[in-house]
């Protein structure tokens, strides 16, 4: 026993390990600078009282002519629609992050992903329920999965759809 791994030849190099490489760094330190941001999102600063300060009066110009009670619906179904797209994103970079890591099934990347993705959605809600102008709740972590499994479903899809075909 020379102390090679035997899918190493004698004498050849070893490969590096993967945390050696900077896109493993770059992926993760994307996914945590997400992550981070997701969590910025559901602090006080960005609760329904502070986005209708922005979004009231640009949903006045857009829609003078609907009464402020559509507008106020339409702010709520614009801030619900931010879950998805967010943990959307957040499940890309959670995807990247975990495919540049291991070497493994496309299925079992995509289930740690959402794994990853669920535990942010989980963090942010958990705390939100703490915050007095917030309101944590689990169906918001059932929008923030669904704009996961959306995004990852594709990607699940396209990794296939890219792997070669027996002939």
């Amino acid at each position: 026993m020379s102390g090679t791994p035997a899918s190493v030849a004698p004498g050849a190099k070893h490969p590096r390990p993967r945390w050696h490489r900077p896109r493993f760094w770059i992926a993760w330190g994307l996914f945590l600078a997400c992550a981070t941001g997701v969590l910025w999102l559901g602090s006080e600063d960005f609760g329904a009282n502070y986005t209708a300060g922005y979004l009231g009066p640009l949903l006045e110009w857009l829609f003078p002519d609907k009464s402020a009670l559509d507008r106020y619906y339409l702010h709520i179904r614009i801030r619900k629609l931010a879950h998805s797209s967010e943990y959307g994103l957040l499940a890309l970079l959670a995807f990247r992050a975990v495919f540049v890591s291991l070497e493994t099934l496309i299925a079992r990347i995509v289930g740690l992903a959402l794994l990853l993705v669920l535990l942010v959605a989980a963090i942010d809600e958990s705390r939100q329920v703490l915050l007095p102008n917030r309101t944590g709740s689990i169906w918001d972590v059932g929008l923030d999965l669904l704009g996961a499994v959306i995004v990852l479903g594709f990607l699940f899809w396209w990794q296939r759809r890219r792997e070669p075909r027996p002939a």
